[in-house]
């Protein structure tokens, strides 16, 4: 069989890059924070949740976490693009990467499924009056559904830990993940994205208004964008080659990004209706921003995100997703709720303290629960 030009990657790492890591650690932290914000404020859940003007000021740019998992839906399709790109083909087949995915990600989710059914049926007071009210109460059905990953798929899908249904998702994908590299390896990428597409974009009208909604099939083609940028970031080995690329690759982006905000701003209606083009942009951001952060080493996000103490955190941060929910649901009601004090306050409390109070939390946990199922230092 001849061999595709995009398999050879000449230039795709043969060690761990800790700015990845580091990525994944501000993701993972704003999503803590955009949770300690909805815990405060649980905006559409209940009509007494409403925030100042100075408030929404202050604190409005922790609405978005939907976005963070957009983030990680790319960064995982870039992550698990890299070890392809170095050796040309899939590892291990599509058993071996089952079984390696199996490994990553099962025993730390089963761990958190049962902590987190645990502490919501023990500790926490229903209803909560928070956005934990989602999460509430456990059932048999519901515990069932995640212990086979197909909650996403009910309208249970946020039942005893919310954050878990974008698990669901991803272990989904995964399924699919060797098809698309055998599309990939005979074809290039672009029918990978065309392939995404057209599954994707017909499933999406046929389930979000049902309780499939969390399905969320768009992110199949928003996985293809990580991929798409793990090919494009360690496509050349010369750095005038590769910066040309990035500086091409930034400017269609831009491009894109420039329309989308003109037909945004006139038609905020239909992207609200069709919430997934708005994925789908994010997305596209999601993967250019990997280019752009992959082939420039000097680049200050790169720095930054490579920083020992952020990178150490992104080490964790699967853990540190995994069970903030509940943790941070605990923490308010034993250390905020009882008090009755301000809305501002306790906000600051659960955001400030219960964050730091989670990382060794988290961390223990991956130690645990995590590390030992690994490999190696984690990727994706």
């Amino acid at each position: 069989m001849q061999k595709h030009p995009e398999k050879l990657a000449p230039s795709a790492p043969s060690k761990h890059l800790d700015y990845l890591d580091g990525l994944r650690a501000l993701a993972a932290l704003y999503v803590v924070l955009h949770h300690a914000w909805l815990q405060t404020w649980p905006v559409g859940l209940y009509p007494d949740a409403v925030l100042t003007p100075l408030q929404m000021r202050l604190t409005g740019w922790l609405a978005y976490g939907h976005y963070a998992v957009t983030f990680f839906i790319t960064l995982s399709g870039f992550c698990l693009m890299i070890p392809i790109l170095r050796a040309g083909h899939l590892r291990g087949g599509a058993k071996g990467f089952a079984i390696g995915r199996i490994r990553r990600i099962l025993p730390p989710y089963y761990a958190a499924l049962l902590l987190s059914t645990i502490i919501a049926l023990f500790f926490l007071r229903y209803p909560t009056h928070t956005l934990y009210d989602l999460s509430l109460p456990v059932t048999a059905k519901g515990f069932l559904l995640h212990l086979f990953l197909v909650h996403n798929l009910t309208s249970l899908s946020t039942q005893i830990n919310g954050p878990l249904w974008s698990i669901a998702v991803e272990s989904q994908i995964y399924v699919l993940f060797p098809i698309l590299v055998w599309i990939w390896m005979r074809r290039g990428i672009l029918p990978v994205l065309g392939l995404t597409a057209i599954i994707s974009i017909p499933l999406w009208y046929l389930v979000h208004d049902g309780p499939q909604h969390d399905l969320t099939p768009h992110y199949l083609f928003i996985f293809g964008l990580g991929m798409f940028a793990a090919i494009e970031s360690f496509r050349y080995e010369d750095r005038d080659l590769s910066a040309a690329n990035t500086r091409r690759i930034a400017i269609a982006g831009g491009g894109i990004l420039l329309v989308y905000v003109i037909f945004h701003h006139y038609f905020r209606a239909f992207f609200r209706s069709n919430y997934f083009l708005n994925d789908y942009v994010f997305g596209l951001d999601s993967a250019i921003l990997l280019v752009v952060v992959t082939t420039g080493e000097r680049n200050i996000l790169r720095r930054f995100a490579s920083w020992r103490p952020i990178a150490w955190i992104g080490g964790f941060s699967y853990s540190l997703y995994l069970i903030h929910f509940p943790l941070q649901q605990l923490f308010w009601q034993v250390f905020v709720q009882p008090y009755r004090m301000s809305q501002v306050s306790g906000f600051l409390i659960v955001s400030i303290a219960g964050t730091l109070l989670l990382l060794p939390i988290s961390w223990f946990f991956y130690r645990i629960f995590e590390k030992p199922f690994m490999r190696s230092k984690p990727r994706a």
